[in-house]
């Protein structure tokens, strides 16, 4: 069996905010205590400080304070930044052994295959922006794709729409200068190595202020 690698990249598009705070939980009760990462100890206690501050931070965002909102990124890409430290700390102790890897709690790299045509992207949700003629468009993770291709046009969709389209790497798009007061078609495709694209079901959104 060759050498397994474990995955440090904790991107918004691999894990939300409320997922990452969950996962580097579960790293941090994984490694507490674990005899192989025993050197890494003082960096388990870092890794756990700076998790619940982040955590901190994710249960107080929903009063939707901008200064807590930049705040929280501060704090997700301080966390992000030390448990990929940590990760690479592990590999090398590890050995690249996959049962030592996994006993820590990360996920193994997965090893390169060939990737077809992308799932379609579920639970596309629409919010209303905080400023006029806005929309909020967010959707689950697509599971191997590098980017998103958001299209909108007038609804009823019909044969001769014609769709403007917007490209992003996350998994959520901030919609601007709509017309108010009428029906907006939305749609949102994940894009990998594959050129075929599967569109979400058609969301209908108005913009009323």
């Amino acid at each position: 069996m060759g050498k397994s690698y474990l995955s440090i990249n904790f991107s918004s598009n691999n894990f939300s905010d409320k997922a990452l705070n969950v996962k580097v939980n579960t790293i941090v009760e994984s490694l507490t205590g674990n005899r192989t990462y025993l050197a890494i100890a003082d960096d388990v206690v870092t890794l756990k400080g700076k998790n619940d501050v982040f955590g901190g931070f994710l249960s107080r965002i929903v009063d939707g304070n901008k200064l807590l909102t930049a705040e929280k990124n501060v704090a997700r890409k301080d966390l992000e930044e030390f448990t990929k430290v940590v990760g690479n700390r592990v590999q090398d102790i590890s050995g690249g052994n996959e049962v030592l890897i996994l006993s820590s709690g990360f996920d193994l790299r997965r090893k390169p295959t060939p990737v077809g045509m992308l799932d379609m992207p579920n639970n596309v949700k629409v919010t209303p922006g905080k400023q006029s003629a806005t929309l909020n468009i967010s959707w689950d993770v697509v599971e191997n794709a590098y980017n998103y291709v958001v299209r909108t046009t007038k609804a009823p969709v019909t044969e001769s729409s014609i769709w403007t389209e917007m490209h992003t790497s996350k998994h959520n798009l901030l919609l601007t200068s709509l017309p108010l007061g009428e029906p907006i078609a939305i749609q949102v495709a994940g894009l990998g190595t594959d050129p075929r694209i599967v569109w979400s079901t058609v969301v209908v959104a108005y913009c009323m202020f």
